[in-house]
């Protein structure tokens, strides 16, 4: 029984130096260290502010085309994205699809036989926003965006194909 006390207390394995702590103190602190000069870098490399007119502009269009606005609806009340019913296609509807003070769009509907339909929704913002980004060196916050989207349009029972211009300016 002493043998076994004896070989309790000498043996070492438990047992933690200085050295072995202070090692560990500064390895973490080495880490700690590299992690906050890490975050630093990477704070400097990405902008706080992420400009997202474009994706905002895209969204605007995309409410455009695929909404109840303009685009056909059949007897069972079915929706169909990307035909243009031109009963629908006023000024009114235009103007009340996308609703907001910093959102202003043209849109431009052109059929096969070059029948032109052009409405503007917020028409001094439109201006505005066209001759701010023509300017390269503007200080002005407005984001200009053009799509074409091909299109059919329902027009008195017949289906005809077309090209819708949506063109977005964005009050940033």
């Amino acid at each position: 029984m002493l043998k076994k006390l004896n070989n309790i207390i000498n043996n070492k394995k438990g047992i933690i130096s200085q050295e072995t702590i202070f090692f560990a103190g500064f390895r973490l602190f080495v880490i700690l260290a590299s992690f906050l000069v890490l975050w630093f870098f990477i704070g400097l490399y990405f902008p706080e502010k992420i400009d997202i007119g474009e994706l905002e502009a895209g969204i605007v269009a995309e409410r455009l085309l695929y909404s109840y606005c303009f685009n056909f609806v059949d007897s069972n009340a079915r929706l169909y994205p990307g035909m243009i019913d031109a009963s629908k296609f006023t000024a009114e509807n235009v103007n009340k699809c996308v609703k907001g003070d910093t959102v202003a769009y043209r849109l431009k509907l052109q059929d096969v036989d070059k029948d032109v339909k052009e409405f503007t929704a917020n028409e001094e913002l439109f201006s505005l926003g066209k001759a701010v980004c023509e300017l390269k060196d503007s200080k002005e916050k407005m984001w200009c965006s053009k799509f074409d989207e091909y299109v059919l349009i329902y027009n008195n029972g017949k289906i005809i194909s077309g090209i819708l211009n949506i063109e977005v300016v964005i009050d940033v």
